[in-house]
């Protein structure tokens, strides 16, 4: 330990007689070990873990296919809805969403525009999600002049009713229209659907449909709808399912398809929500991890040409009696202590990093605003430090 402790204040004397060499070669080491991180925290918040609903591998969406059109989105029509309700054994439940701006009035506050979601009945339940407060929407209020109900998110219920414990009961207008407040959210909720289903992550509130389904037109594709497969079903036979709904839909309704054509999907909703920013993001890491070989690179060279220059020193060592093991060793901890301080000022600035990513990052990325730097996202590029 004293002879470690000896190789240490030698380290530190030495880098003190160079700070400039010493600040470059910490700064690289901080900003690459930095960087990478970051963008690995968004892979791994983004892409490795499992999205937030119980038995995500098990939640399916389902897409419309209009080969004739050749065009394909996560959007089914009322009628439709009903139908993979109703004539299908492969979900043990589904549910739709449908999503606008709306006008929200009450005593608490200002009006404000939020954004709000038309649910069937089933979608937060095929979510498997609790709400925080109260209840969800019921069966018998996703009807045709049904009750008007509402399920507030949890930020709104915080930030315009002060987390207020009695809000469920309560009244507030939603575009002029009374609504009797149900349930709130939990927190943290955030609904992850494909991109191109155009539902916010941050919906502010949830209220039924309340019309009826089967009086929609079929071309009239509005619904985001997502399911879950029962216990003893798969996928392949849930595209089964729907494989032969689309036949007797294309006979039974040959006016509505006869232009279009259609092939009804079911894809994995973790796959359909964060599988088309795969690639992107994993060739931004390969960028970010060459850039940093390179940068390692160079801090090598310096290293070198720093100890060729010590020659003399060297020389003068071996002459008072040390032996070639002991400058060895005395070299690796002088690179060790820079490592060490680059590694530690490289988790300093991952975590910035992190947060200037949600600040100024894509706004279409997913899960974006749920990402953050890991423990052991931290210790295995700490560890890999030269």
């Amino acid at each position: 330990m004293e002879t470690l402790a000896q190789d240490l204040r030698i380290a530190l004397r030495s880098w003190a007689r160079r700070p400039g060499f010493a600040l470059v070669v910490i700064a690289t080491l901080a900003l690459g070990i930095g960087a990478n991180v970051a963008i690995f925290s968004v892979i791994d918040g983004v892409l490795l873990k499992p999205l937030p609903y119980p038995e995500p591998d098990r939640l399916g969406v389902i897409h419309t296919k209009l080969p004739r059109q050749d065009s394909a989105r996560p959007a089914s029509s009322g009628p439709e809805l009903v139908a993979f309700r109703d004539e299908t054994t492969a979900f043990s439940s589904l549910g739709g969403i449908w999503y606008r701006p709306a006008a929200l009035t009450d005593d608490a506050s200002q009006p404000e525009e939020i954004d709000m979601g038309f649910i069937s009945q089933g979608f937060l339940r095929t979510l498997g999600v609790s709400p925080a407060l109260g209840r969800f929407v019921a069966e018998d209020e996703d009807v045709p002049n049904g009750p008007r109900v509402i399920v507030l998110s949890h930020g709104l219920w915080q930030r315009r009713y002060g987390g207020d414990t009695g809000i469920v009961g309560k009244t507030v207008d939603m575009d002029d229209v009374p609504h009797t407040v149900v349930g709130v959210m939990p927190e943290g909720f955030r609904l992850l659907l494909p991109p191109d289903a155009g539902v916010p992550e941050e919906l502010s509130a949830w209220v039924p449909w309340g019309s009826s389904y089967d009086e929609l037109r079929r071309t009239w594709r509005i619904f985001t709808v997502v399911a879950r497969l029962a216990p003893d079903a798969d996928f392949a036979k849930a595209r089964g399912e729907l494989a032969a709904l689309s036949t007797a839909f294309q006979q039974d309704f040959a006016e509505d398809y006869q232009a279009t054509g259609l092939d009804l999907e079911l894809h994995p909703l973790e796959l359909s929500a964060v599988g088309h920013v795969r690639s992107t993001l994993f060739l931004l890491l390969g960028a970010v991890g060459f850039v940093f070989l390179v940068a390692c690179a160079n801090i090598a060279n310096l290293m070198l040409v720093r100890a060729s220059g010590a020659d003399r020193e060297m020389v003068l060592r071996i002459a008072l009696g040390a032996s070639r093991l002991r400058l060895l060793r005395q070299l690796a901890t002088e690179s060790a202590v820079l490592s060490l301080a680059g590694a530690a000022f490289g988790v300093a600035l991952d975590r910035w990093g992190v947060e200037m990513l949600k600040l100024f990052g894509p706004t279409q990325l997913p899960r974006l605003a749920s990402v953050e730097v890991s423990g052991r996202v931290s210790y295995c590029w700490r560890s890999r430090s030269p």
